[in-house]
């Protein structure tokens, strides 16, 4: 993670690595490195996270929505970086 620029995180229903997963993509938060986390719709997610703007549910059959979902997440973070760059 130290030398990340940024952090995808996947949650499945039947993963076995949730918590690492998780703690990890809050290592990434912490460090400021542009991180999501997809978790998939069958996954309960606690009520304080449901809303968390870096968070997107996925469902394995229709995956176009979360898709779309985190390429405008990426082109946002893209922009963002590129004009503190070229202001700093």
């Amino acid at each position: 993670l130290n030398k990340s620029s940024l952090f995808i995180g996947i949650i499945t229903g039947d993963g076995s690595d949730i918590n690492r997963v998780y703690d990890e993509w809050k290592i990434a938060l912490q460090k400021q490195i542009p991180a999501i986390l997809l978790i998939e719709d069958v996954v309960r997610v606690e009520q304080e996270l449901q809303n968390h703007p870096n968070i997107i549910r996925f469902n394995k059959a229709q995956p176009e929505t979360s898709i779309e979902t985190i390429r405008q997440k990426i082109n946002a973070w893209r922009e963002f970086f590129s004009k503190n760059k070229n202001n700093g």
